[in-house]
């Protein structure tokens, strides 16, 4: 959970083209700051990229999302917060291609 929750954003810069995920991404960059206590506007937020995600990171970003949504309803279940944590390497795999591909195609930087 920490590797999606705590992606920054450092070194914005405009996103080449007019790619419409370029610009959801810049536009919901404060989902990568969630308030811990409050999902749900960060989940939205991440879910407006996911939907304009081309389809080299499509697959990631429903990683992402599905992640933070079994970790809202885990409510420290320690179970399903066992399952989570099995599922560390795959979120992170994600993220990683998440970043890669926001420097390469939208000139953003994010940090984890």
């Amino acid at each position: 959970m920490a590797a999606v929750l705590t992606f920054s954003l450092a070194g914005l810069t405009a996103c080449s083209g007019s790619s419409a995920y370029c610009d959801e991404l810049k536009k919901n960059q404060d989902a990568a700051k969630p308030d811990a206590g409050d999902m749900k506007p960060t989940l939205d937020k991440m879910k407006k990229v996911r939907d304009k995600a081309p389809s080299e990171v499509k697959d990631d970003w429903t990683v992402l999302v599905d992640y933070l949504e079994a970790s809202e309803a885990a409510k420290g279940d320690p179970s399903k917060v066992q399952d989570l944590a099995s599922q560390a390497s795959k979120v992170s795999e994600a993220s990683q291609k998440i970043t890669k591909h926001a420097k390469d195609t939208c000139k953003i930087e994010l940090k984890s």
